[in-house]
């Protein structure tokens, strides 16, 4: 074999070898790039399809709304850190109201959860 031919084919592995490191860098960061943006797109969709629970007061009664878009079980309701014994188990559908008689309320803390996550939600109540 000629030097020249062993010359080429010592440029050509090299050439070779460059590719495969340079196409395997640029593969790896374009999955880590798709497995990133996959994450972000999950949490919007399950932000999106979770329940939001809001609290108003209204002439004695607590009104509790699940504006969101999914089904929320009510775990406990703490009013003012005493909370409510003997709770029976309450779902609310979305865009559904459950109202409780209760004669004063300063602040409310309600733990609920879904098949996807446990969530609590403070409010503090002003007026009436």
């Amino acid at each position: 074999m000629s030097l020249f031919n062993q010359f080429s084919i010592s440029i050509s592995l090299i050439i070779l070898a460059t590719t495969i490191i340079v196409g395997t860098i640029l593969i790896t960061t374009n999955l880590f790039r798709i497995s990133k943006s996959l994450k972000k797109h999950n949490e919007l969709i399950q932000n999106s399809e979770r329940p939001y629970l809001n609290c108003t007061l209204s002439k004695k009664h607590l009104i509790i709304k699940n504006s969101g878009n999914s089904q929320a079980e009510i775990d406990s309701i703490v009013i003012d850190e005493n909370e409510l014994p003997d709770l029976p188990s309450i779902s609310i559908n979305p865009k559904e109201i459950y109202s409780l008689k209760i004669e004063s309320v300063k602040k409310i803390s309600i733990k609920y959860h879904t098949d996807h996550g446990e969530y609590q939600d403070d409010t503090l109540i002003t007026g009436n």
